[in-house]
């Protein structure tokens, strides 16, 4: 399990790497001056020319690139805002609970009711519950997540007054944009488990349990509904990366001062060094969540615990018996009489038994022959009039015998 984690860990690597140059060729072959942008319409060219030097413009693309990359994984630096003048590193950690904590609460609250609902549906599989759920669930699907975060604006913000549209002054501000953006994802939760929940129900060992008398209660949550965690766990932890990366929509319309405001408005200054940082962020945030979720795997399903542990024990049995599967070298001085490669050890056994048998192992070879017949044709004879003598008349000599099976035959 440590090897695995390593390994996980040493990929996790390579996979904010390939996402930091995939987004910083992105942001520099991408069509616009953000120099010019950024300097204004009324700059010269002269200005702009020495703000291109300034921020490192001017260098060819493998070099910006070498410098960026040998920046954010040695230095940790993910460079300085263009706009606002501060540390990327800083803006992002100091955005960094807000996100989290919205997007913990999404997580939260959709568990908390799409997985009941799910478990619920499949136990009552065609009646009203379900048919409510599958309902319910597309239409949820369906609806854009802007569109919806927008209706429940004007109507608990702007026509009731209920709750507040945007900042983070209260608990209550947390409301609307956790709402509306757990809708879909807790429509898609009940779903994956009705769906999980459906392919154990009629499983033999749910019928034992039954018929031992188990409360149904017993029965569903502690064997039906932990062997259908697999799926379960996968969306959950796929709605887990959403802490993060997920609430960019969610954040530019409420207004809520969070890394996925933070990038949106980089994005539309053409802040790169903003965007290059908090996509480099999602993606270790994802990549950790996922490390997790495949930990999770091994430890509510003790098949995939006893495949590690039969892996580990395969391995170890391996390296015990690597050093007596060598041959010896005077087995191969024996057969090639040098210092040739050593035969396999089938060879070797065979050599061994000659050596031991000295000038006689031929005549040996011959008694073996002769428990046939007495030589080796007759004793092939012989047993073919064995054969042949049940198929003809039962004479003993092999030609004949050979000819009148055959003639029988």
């Amino acid at each position: 399990m440590r090897r695995y984690i390593l390994n996980r860990l040493i990929w996790t690597v390579l996979v904010i790497m390939g996402a930091a140059i995939v987004i910083f060729a992105v942001m520099y072959f991408v069509p616009g001056d953000p120099v010019t942008l950024l300097m204004g319409a009324e700059a010269t060219q002269e200005d702009i020319l020495h703000k291109k030097a300034e921020l490192g413009l001017d260098k060819p693309f493998f070099v910006q690139l070498w410098n960026f990359l040998v920046a954010v994984f040695t230095r940790f630096d993910l460079g300085t805002s263009w706009t606002r003048g501060t540390p990327v590193i800083a803006g992002l950690l100091g955005r960094l609970p807000r996100t989290f904590l919205l997007g913990f609460l999404m997580v939260l609250l959709t568990s908390l009711v799409g997985i009941p609902v799910g478990v619920s549906a499949a136990i009552h599989r065609g009646g009203w519950q379900d048919r409510m759920l599958m309902v319910a669930s597309m239409f949820l699907i369906s609806l854009p997540e802007f569109w919806l975060a927008l209706m429940l604006i004007i109507v608990f913000s702007l026509n009731l007054g209920w709750l507040p549209a945007f900042g983070v002054e209260s608990w209550l501000c947390y409301i609307l944009p956790v709402v509306s953006g757990s809708l879909a994802a807790m429509a898609q939760l009940a779903r994956q488990t009705r769906a999980s929940v459906l392919n154990v129900v009629r499983a033999d060992y749910i019928t034992t349990a039954r018929a031992k008398g188990m409360k149904e209660q017993m029965v569903i949550y502690r064997h039906m509904f932990p062997n259908a965690l697999i799926p379960i766990i996968t969306v959950v932890g796929g709605s887990f990366t959403r802490c993060v990366g997920g609430t960019i929509v969610i954040e530019k319309i409420f207004s809520f001062p969070g890394i996925g405001l933070y990038i949106s408005d980089a994005i539309s200054a053409r802040d790169y060094p903003v965007i290059r940082g908090g996509v480099i962020l999602i993606a270790a945030f994802t990549a950790l969540i996922m490390l997790l979720v495949d930990l999770a795997y091994a430890f509510v399903d003790p098949q995939i615990r006893a495949q590690y542990a039969e892996f580990a024990k395969r391995k170890g049995a391996a390296a015990s018996l690597a050093p007596q599967g060598r041959a010896h070298p005077h087995h191969g001085a024996h057969k090639h009489g040098g210092d040739g490669a050593p035969p396999p050890d089938m060879d070797d056994g065979l050599d061994d038994l000659d050596d031991a048998d000295g000038p006689d192992g031929p005549d040996d070879m011959d008694d073996m022959d002769g428990m046939d017949g007495s030589d080796g044709d007759g004793g092939l004879g012989d047993s073919h009039d064995h054969v042949s003598g049940r198929a003809g008349d039962g004479t003993h000599e092999g030609a004949g015998g050979m000819a009148e099976g055959g003639g029988h035959l």
